[in-house]
């Protein structure tokens, strides 16, 4: 009974540990680089495409970027904003719920350039506006494409997104789970004793039998074994002088 109480123990333990950590998402292997506004020669399309499979696979979640040279022409429906673009692009071209797409359109409804993330299912709590922000407020200040083209600016948001995407566990998350785990188990431990109310500590076997139920029809007495213990009788060594005896 103790082994299971522990077992049990460990189990809820293990339970809420993995209920506080979210397993990974799996990626699909669609498109991760689409530049339909030809900023890339094939030799960075291709690299960018590698890096991005990679963390794609790495993290479980579709990673990809898009290029637009304008919100014309595209083959779904959307209300005409960037950001709808975006969503509606990465939702009707067979990714996975979870995962993340940056959208470059050179001219957006307002007329100009306009870089923006999308995120789908999990990915809305690894990447949330102010670290989507501070990606793009990285690399613009560091490889503006006004300056060095766009291969390098689209490199530095991949870096930027490869540092915010992997599971990052809160330091306090871990000893709550094991708390509640451990809170759980006792609760449990406590159910299972109290259900014992018929065993407690006997002082002889009488109690586990049942009356009656033992006859015995033969007995004998079988001899096993002797034991005798030999003592060297003292010796007389003899001796002159008179002999005294007295009686009465």
């Amino acid at each position: 009974m103790m082994k299971r109480m522990i077992a049990a123990l460990f189990a809820v333990m293990l339970v809420f540990t993995a209920a506080l950590i979210p397993a990974s998402a799996q990626a699909t292997g669609n498109p991760r680089v689409v530049d339909n506004a030809d900023l890339l020669s094939a030799e960075e399309e291709q690299a960018l495409t590698t890096r991005l499979a990679g963390m794609s696979d790495e993290f479980g979640y579709d990673v990809v970027m898009v290029t637009v040279p304008d919100l014309n022409n595209a083959d779904f429906s959307f209300r005409g904003t960037v950001l709808d673009y975006a969503d509606r692009y990465y939702e009707t071209h067979g990714y996975s719920k979870d995962g993340v797409l940056v959208l470059i359109t050179l001219k957006s409804e307002e007329g100009y350039r306009n870089i923006t993330f999308s995120t789908s299912g999990k990915c809305k709590r690894r990447l949330n506006e102010d670290e989507q922000n501070q990606i793009l407020d990285n690399a613009l200040e560091y490889h503006n494409p006004d300056r060095g083209g766009y291969y390098d600016f689209m490199s530095s948001l991949a870096q930027g997104m490869e540092k915010a995407l992997p599971l990052h566990v809160e330091w306090y998350k871990l000893p709550l789970a094991l708390l509640i785990g451990f809170v759980i188990s006792i609760i449990i431990m406590l159910i299972l004793k109290g259900q014992l109310k018929s065993v407690r500590m006997q002082h002889g076997a009488k109690v586990y039998t049942r009356p009656g139920s033992m006859h015995v029809t033969a007995s004998r007495d079988t001899f096993l074994y002797r034991t005798v213990n030999r003592t060297a009788k003292p010796k007389d060594n003899g001796g002159g002088g008179s002999r005294t005896s007295s009686g009465g």
